[in-house]
């Protein structure tokens, strides 16, 4: 047995091999001495003389952390196949995109994302081919990245995938085998410029043209992974087919169409609510005022199959007078997002869903010696069972009382930074929120009407057997406009 005082373990499971035991690394006392690695069974394995530890910057917080993406997808495509035809059914079906943590390239200093397929099933019907089903081939994964286009912004940011598909044509070959089965060896790789994860509505395009060319299918078993990958055979085959182009865009799934994409909630709020600070001899309870909530699309909940969005308060100021008419407003802690989530109660149904939102706010009373700011450090948490979006008419409950809150000393540490927290200046013991009424229109002057005007059209239609329509058009167009 070792005795390794006064040694100190720093690493814990690193491994020199993954077939042998995992191998502990110990030093000596002084910053100066190497490191030397043992194994679990006590034989020194190896020496680190020097090690250099540099941490990079961490990456803006504007990327969602890892996580998983669930969408339905519609495919436009062309796949040739010799002596027998030109493929192009649209399919759709749906498909599952993993994310990895957003981390900073060391060579771009640009935030990027690993990216993985997971899940592809899109299927459709062409009157030349037959049933088509386009699946992940299974002995090749399919990656990918994003990278933001401009060092901390997130968005734009160029999303692509290298794809590596499977093209089931179930009514040729032979139908007891499964049909005919195409795979790519090389990946099919897809790009589109994104403005929000996931990137519902962006059209990814088949990159053919510069280094890459229409991309090649080889025949092979509909089964690979019991008859063989036919990739891996020496020397390879002439291919069967080519993908010669193809548009790929994700959308909303359909279990959550019934919710709306993403948008701003604007509407006038009451607040009842009891705030008490007791040192001031202040009451506090009826406020009123405008709220905006962002909300995001609508995704599916992975760990519950659940279809949810993710909110944001991003404008509130609720005026009111506490009970010596002392004037106060509550608005938004700047330093903290007020952030929440809308999720339905059953699969598919959207309605009704509970919405709750983690809540960060100031109060300011005038007092007649100056303004008095006391901010909560623990988030309200208010919910409410929703009906429809915006959920006007729906009683927002604080769930977490009591909150205390601390007032803001000028010149003196943010009172939420303090370790431990100061003594509370203030409790909120019930709230009571309540979206009233939609927001006057910023654009009054807008009503309902008809806008005519003329337009051109730059397009590219191609019709097999006759060619290529690329005609610059002109016209009119006419345009109905609703109430703001």
């Amino acid at each position: 047995m070792l005795n390794l005082k006064p040694l100190r373990v720093i690493i814990r499971d690193f491994c020199w091999d993954h077939k042998v035991a995992p191998v502990v690394a110990v030093q000596p006392e002084g910053p100066e001495a190497d490191v030397e690695l043992f194994n679990a069974l006590g034989q020194r394995v190896g020496l680190v003389r020097k090690v250099r530890h540099q941490i990079g910057e961490p990456p803006p917080p504007c990327f969602p952390p890892a996580g998983k993406d669930v969408m339905e997808s519609t495919l436009l495509h062309d796949i040739d196949i010799p002596g027998i035809g030109l493929c192009q059914a649209n399919l759709a079906g749906p498909v599952v995109v993993e994310r990895g943590n957003p981390y900073v390239n060391p060579a771009t200093g640009l935030t990027c994302i690993d990216t993985k397929i997971v899940d592809l099933n899109l299927q459709g019907v062409d009157p030349v081919c037959g049933r088509i089903c386009i699946t992940l081939n299974p002995l090749k994964a399919s990656t990918g990245t994003i990278c933001e286009k401009v060092k901390g912004t997130c968005f734009p940011a160029q999303s692509c995938f290298n794809v590596f598909v499977k093209v089931q044509l179930k009514d040729l070959g032979d139908p007891a085998q499964g049909g005919l089965c195409l795979y790519a060896c090389q990946p099919a790789e897809m790009c589109c410029m994104i403005d929000q994860i996931p990137p519902f509505g962006c059209l990814y395009n088949l990159n053919i043209g510069r280094d890459s060319g229409p991309v090649a299918l080889y025949r092979g078993p509909c089964d690979p992974t019991a008859a063989g990958d036919p990739c891996s055979l020496q020397p390879p085959p002439p291919p069967t087919a080519y993908i010669v182009k193809a548009v790929h865009q994700p959308t909303v799934p359909s279990q959550c169409k019934c919710y709306p994409l993403a948008g701003d909630d604007s509407f006038v709020t009451t607040l009842g609510h009891d705030i008490t600070i007791p040192g001031f001899n202040l009451h506090c309870s009826n406020f009123q005022g405008p709220v905006v909530v962002r909300r995001s699309n609508p995704y599916i909940d992975p760990a519950t199959g659940l279809c949810c969005i993710k909110t944001e308060i991003v404008q509130l100021e609720m005026r009111g007078t506490c009970d010596n008419g002392t004037p106060a407003v509550i608005r938004l802690c700047p330093k903290m997002p007020s952030t929440g989530f809308i999720c339905e109660k059953t699969p598919g149904t959207c309605f009704p869903a509970n919405s709750c939102f983690d809540v960060f706010f100031e109060v300011e009373v005038q007092m007649a010696t100056g303004p008095m700011i006391f901010k909560n450090c623990k988030p309200a948490n208010m919910c409410c069972m929703i009906n429809a979006l915006p959920p006007l008419g729906c009683p927002y409950q604080l769930t977490n009382a009591p909150i205390e809150l601390y007032k803001v000393v000028p010149g003196k540490p943010f009172p939420c930074n303090q370790t431990p927290l100061p003594m509370p200046d203030g409790i909120l013991r019930n709230a009571n929120h309540t979206p009233t009424e939609p927001l006057e229109p910023c654009c009054p002057d807008y009503g309902p009407g008809t806008d005519t005007f003329q337009s051109n059209l730059f397009h590219d239609i191609e019709i097999p057997g006759i060619g290529r329509c690329n005609a610059n058009l002109s016209g009119p167009i006419t345009v109905v406009r609703g109430t703001p």
